[in-house]
């Protein structure tokens, strides 16, 4: 078992002083909704009851007090409550198309060219840099800019299998054969940081800081392959619906509304996107408008879209929180057997394909 400290330092990677703001994941929570249970930092409380048509109606209260049921109770305000004067924050519409693209580039490695890019994780609250992984057996990460400018390297002792990256530019990676998780420091230094009784394969950082962790194998975990790590180091299981017949998991990510998503290859034939709730119930399956998806990669934007690449159909698959089909992103032919993929705060959308080179677009927003 890792040591008491190792196993704090999920909890010290992911927040500063106290909690943060699930909405903006930059300011600290002042207040909680006693109708949906989120917590919001000052700025965010006027969008969730301003803004947001669908949660007008709800009411918060300060964070740290006792949670009430009515909104008679003076530490509860409702949207009728703010004053006039305060300024009404502006809705933005996403749409979800490319602007244009930003750059096109082959990330620096140690490995032979053309490399498959098999993960992509943009730095959180960041300058819009990413960093990457690089073919299957790849026992390193780069970093590199948007525009394409390699800035570091970091290497392990065996082969990475999937990483994610804090606010505090700290990386949590999982090794293969390892049945533990790993953290890289600010100060260079690779430390265990978790024991688990599997072996990780996916991972991914929630906007509210928790840890989702997939195992290599379905059969390790009795059937439910999915736990999750809180900011407090709280693990618990996710007990997926065993319906689901869920195989080996590639990818994963969680949407605006916390809907868990997961992508399941299908090897030479046909995959899916399947969708969880918190608690491993089934949220919808999404398998292409023809029912021939062969997923890769899969990153969520802030605004209820998510985007699957599809090396099959050399395209990326925009899809509803409920599993709807959208568009395609990008023009035919655009891009040669996608794989990477990740959506930054920004709307620099990363996308890495199978003969190693990234292409970074902006993605276009409209304000109404």
């Amino acid at each position: 078992m890792a040591s008491e400290d190792t196993d704090d330092q999920f909890a010290e990677a992911c927040s500063s002083s106290g909690l943060l703001c699930i909405h903006c994941n930059e300011d600290e929570v002042k207040w909680a909704c006693n109708d949906c249970s989120r917590e919001f930092c000052d700025r965010c409380k006027r969008i969730h009851l301003i803004a947001d048509e669908e949660t007008r109606d709800h009411h918060l209260y300060r964070y740290g007090s006792k949670r009430v049921s009515g909104s008679n109770v003076p530490d509860v305000i409702h949207h009728s409550e703010l004053s006039v004067n305060e300024a009404r924050p502006p809705r933005v519409k996403f749409k979800p198309v490319v602007e244009s693209r930003v750059s096109e580039f082959k990330p620096k490695t140690s490995l032979v060219e053309n490399s498959t890019v098999q993960h992509i994780r943009i730095v959180p609250r960041g300058n819009g840099d990413a960093w990457l992984k690089c073919g299957a057996i790849s026992e390193e990460l780069v970093s590199h800019a948007a525009e394409g400018n390699y800035l570091q390297r970091i290497r392990a002792d065996s082969v990475i299998q999937d990483f994610v990256v804090t606010s505090k530019r700290e990386i949590i990676f999982s090794k293969i054969h390892s049945k533990a998780l790993w953290i890289h420091t600010n100060k260079g230094q690779i430390k265990p940081m978790l024991q688990l009784e599997f072996f990780p394969n996916c991972l991914h950082l929630t906007a509210g800081n928790d840890l989702l962790i997939c195992a290599l194998s379905t059969q390790q975990c009795r059937g439910s392959p999915l736990s999750k790590l809180s900011r407090s180091s709280q693990k618990s299981v996710i007990q997926v619906d065993q319906g689901l017949n869920l195989g080996d998991v590639y990818d994963m990510s969680q949407s605006a509304n916390d809907t868990i998503c997961l992508v399941e290859k299908g090897g030479w034939g046909p995959g899916r996107v399947v969708g969880l709730d918190q608690d491993g119930g089934r949220v919808f399956e999404y398998r292409g408008p023809s029912g021939s998806l062969n997923p890769s990669g899969i990153a969520c934007d802030g605004f209820g879209f998510i985007y699957v690449s599809d090396c099959g159909c050399h395209n990326v698959h925009v899809i509803t929180q409920t599993g709807k089909f959208h568009s395609f992103l990008l023009p035919l032919d655009s891009v040669l057997l996608p794989e990477a993929i990740d959506v930054g705060e920004d709307g620099d959308l990363w996308l890495g394909n199978g003969n190693g080179e990234i292409k970074v677009y902006k993605l276009e927003t409209e304000a109404s």
